[in-house]
């Protein structure tokens, strides 16, 4: 299209045009160079993201065998000292694991009577509602025997060399008019149970799941 001859209408004309070009420019900038820029940044934020999680990968994959022999290890001690330090019930009472016990060691000891009766369990504090509840409580006995202070003395080291869980309290030691070298002896025994037995097939289960783990890698 020719320009007007009349340099006034040549100039509106020029002004037109840089009107125009700068709105198709600027539909360019706003419609398709914007999107386009939020997309790339979206991006690259994802590519930073992935590339932080493949590191975090990394490291966990590099440590995987020493955070896997860790927990195992953690799951047998779990193992030991939920069989050994808890006593769990025999034909659905705990005196029979509890008698055993104490008798064995006082016969270790060199003490031969002796008498274990049962008493009641013993139920620990609460916790606050935000932590969880308590898996355990106490199971106690009342022991008596004759015995001289010495193998006392031997008795109650083996019961706790045995179990370093088990609580010792209410000793008393009585001296015998009729025999200075043997004392009648009373103290309590308390060591720590489940509170629902069936955690212990839980636990063993578990520790089993752990150890297959590891042994599969």
């Amino acid at each position: 299209m020719p320009l007007p001859e009349n340099r006034a209408d040549r100039i509106k004309v020029y002004a037109l045009l840089a009107l125009g070009i700068g709105g198709a420019f600027y539909a360019l900038w706003a419609f398709v160079y914007q999107p386009l820029n939020r997309e790339r940044w979206a991006v690259l934020e994802q590519i930073e993201t992935i590339e932080h999680n493949l590191q975090t990968a990394r490291i966990t994959i590099r440590r995987m065998d020493e955070l896997q022999a860790a927990l195992a290890e953690s799951a047998r001690n779990l193992r030991a000292r939920a069989e050994y330090d808890l006593i769990h019930p025999r034909l659905g009472n705990y005196l029979l694991q509890a008698r055993e016990t104490v008798i064995r060691h006082g016969l270790d000891a060199g003490i031969e009577t002796i008498r274990v009766t049962e008493l009641d369990f013993a139920n620990p504090p609460r916790r606050p509602d935000n932590e969880p509840p308590r898996r355990t409580r106490a199971y106690a006995v009342r022991v008596t025997a004759e015995c001289r202070y010495a193998d006392l003395l031997v008795w109650l080291q083996l019961l706790e060399e045995e179990n370093p869980l088990l609580a010792i309290s209410q000793l008393q030691v009585l001296a015998q008019e009729n025999n200075r070298l043997q004392h009648q002896v009373r103290f309590e025994l308390q060591w720590p149970v489940w509170i629902d037995p069936a955690t212990r097939d839980t636990v063993n289960a578990l520790v089993a799941e752990v150890l297959t783990e590891e042994e599969g890698l």
